[in-house]
């Protein structure tokens, strides 16, 4: 079991992966090696909708297939070069992580965490937001 203070830790650290290549330059090819900030607060906010859907009464195995349907979409935004690989990662990992209702509800705690520590390095390295 993760302590309070390693899910804090692992959260910066996914935050600073994501935003690492951006500091470092972006990727020639197709394939970028960055998350935008808009892209970052597409899949928080999908998230936070099923979330609201939970708590105005969904019943959570109706919501496990729109939660599943997450994969899909963030392996479409990588195939189209919108979202770094650690960032599809990330979601998969998540969404396959993701058995009960208090799962679900844990892993949005921990995304909010992963952009609100996405934000602070933005800042902290002078990166523009989107």
């Amino acid at each position: 079991m993760l302590t309070k203070e390693d899910l804090i830790d692992k959260a910066r650290q996914e935050a600073d992966k994501f935003i690492r290549k951006q500091r470092n330059g972006k990727a020639s090819n197709r394939q970028t090696e960055t998350l935008s900030s808009s892209q970052l607060r597409k899949f928080y906010g999908e998230f936070k909708r099923l979330e609201m859907k939970l708590k105005n009464g969904l019943d959570y195995q109706k919501l496990e297939p729109l939660i599943a349907l997450q994969v899909a979409q963030v392996n479409y935004n990588a195939a189209r070069g919108k979202i770094p690989q650690s960032f599809r990662q990330f979601i998969e990992n998540a969404v396959k992580d993701i058995q009960t209702e208090e799962q679900f509800m844990d892993f949005i705690l921990f995304f909010e965490a992963v952009v609100g520590f996405y934000y602070h390095f933005a800042k902290e390295y002078g990166l523009k937001i989107n």
